[in-house]
C-alpha cells in the first residue's frame, strides 16, 4: 500500500533523504555549490579607438612662371633669338652640339658623365658664356632632349642680365645651403626643353662649395629625369679663378673657348693642364674669320 511505502522511506531519524537534502538547500539560502564553476560574466563592453586623423599632405609647391626669351634683347647680343633657326648662327652650332650630344647620350655616357658639360675659357672676354648661352638654345630645339644651363660663375653671371631679369636666388644659395630644395631655384622658360639655374649671391667660400657634398646632391638631382636631359654649366675663366678647376671633377665634357689672334699656347696649355682628368675636353675657336671668306658662321670654329 501507498502508506506502508512512505513509511518506510524515512529512516528512523525522523527525516527522510530527500528532506534532509532539501532543508539543506534552505539553510544555504539556494546557493550554488562550492565544486561548480561559476557562471562566465560578459566582458564588459570598451569603446572603439578614435582613428586619428592622417596627416595633411605637404602643400606643392607653385612652379614659377616661365622665363621669357626676349628675341629683340637675345638678337642685339648676337645670341640665337626665337625665330632664327635657319640663320648661319644656327647652322654653326648645329655642328659645335653635334658631337657633344652623341657623346652625352651614347652607350658609355653613364660611365662618364658626359652629360654634364662644362664651358670655360682660359682667359676673360673670349666667348664662353655668348657660348653656353647659344648651346643651349640650340640643344633645346631638339624635341626629345632637355637642357638646363646654369650659371655657374659666382663672380660675373650674367644668365639673369642677358634676359633683363632681376638677380635672384640660384647655384651659390643652393650650395651654400640657404636654399635647400632644388626646386627653388630650377627657372623653366618658355621653352619646355628649356631650364635655367642662376648663380645666386657671392659667396666667400665658393670654391670650397664648389667641392663640398652639396655639389654632389645637386649634379645628383640634376640628372634624375624622365627623359635625356643635358646640363651646361657656364665657369669661370681657369686662370682667372679656382671654380672651374673644382667643377671639372663632377663633368664628363668640357669645352674650352678659344679666342682666335690673343690667347697664347702657354696659356691656353696651362689651362688644358688644369683640366686634364676630364675624359672629353673639345677647343672651340672664337671670333676667327673664314678662311674662305664665303660665309660667316657667327665667329665660331669646332677644333
Amino acid at each position: 500500500m501507498p502508506s506502508d511505502i512512505a513509511k518506510s522511506a524515512k529512516p528512523r531519524g525522523g527525516f527522510s533523504i530527500i528532506e534532509r537534502a532539501i532543508g539543506r538547500l534552505d539553510a544555504d539560502g539556494g546557493a550554488a555549490r562550492p565544486d561548480l564553476p561559476p557562471r562566465p560574466q560578459p566582458e564588459p563592453v570598451q569603446a572603439m579607438p578614435r582613428r586619428e586623423a592622417a596627416p595633411a599632405a605637404p602643400a606643392m609647391q607653385p612652379l614659377p612662371a616661365p622665363v621669357a626669351l626676349p628675341a629683340d634683347r637675345l638678337r642685339a647680343r648676337g645670341l640665337l633669338a626665337p625665330g632664327a633657326e635657319r640663320s648661319k648662327l644656327a647652322e654653326q652650332y648645329r655642328l659645335v652640339k653635334r658631337p657633344l650630344i652623341n657623346r652625352a647620350l651614347g652607350a658609355p655616357a653613364a660611365r662618364t658623365g658626359g652629360k654634364l658639360i662644362m664651358v670655360t675659357s682660359a682667359m676673360p672676354q673670349e666667348g664662353k658664356t655668348f657660348t653656353a648661352f647659344n648651346l643651349a638654345l640650340s640643344i633645346s630645339s631638339e624635341r626629345e632632349i632637355q637642357v638646363v644651363l646654369v650659371d655657374a660663375d659666382p663672380h660675373r653671371g650674367q644668365l639673369l642680365e642677358t634676359l633683363g631679369l632681376e638677380p635672384r636666388l640660384g647655384l651659390m644659395d643652393y650650395l651654400g645651403g640657404s636654399v635647400r630644395r632644388l626646386d627653388e631655384i630650377l627657372l623653366p622658360t618658355e621653352r619646355d626643353n628649356l631650364w635655367l639655374v642662376p648663380s645666386g649671391g657671392a659667396h666667400e667660400n665658393s670654391s670650397e662649395l664648389m667641392t663640398g657634398p652639396r655639389i654632389a646632391q645637386f649634379i645628383t638631382e640634376l640628372e634624375l629625369a624622365h627623359r635625356p636631359r643635358i646640363v651646361l654649366f657656364d665657369t669661370p675663366p681657369l686662370l682667372a679663378s679656382t671654380e672651374s678647376a673644382m667643377l671639372a671633377q663632377h663633368v664628363g665634357q668640357i669645352v674650352m673657348v678659344v679666342e682666335a689672334s690673343r690667347t697664347t699656347r702657354p696659356r691656353l696649355e696651362e689651362a688644358l693642364r688644369m683640366v686634364s682628368g676630364c675624359p672629353e675636353v673639345s677647343l672651340l675657336l672664337n671670333k676667327a674669320q673664314d678662311i674662305y671668306q664665303y660665309e660667316q658662321y657667327g665667329g665660331y670654329k669646332a677644333a
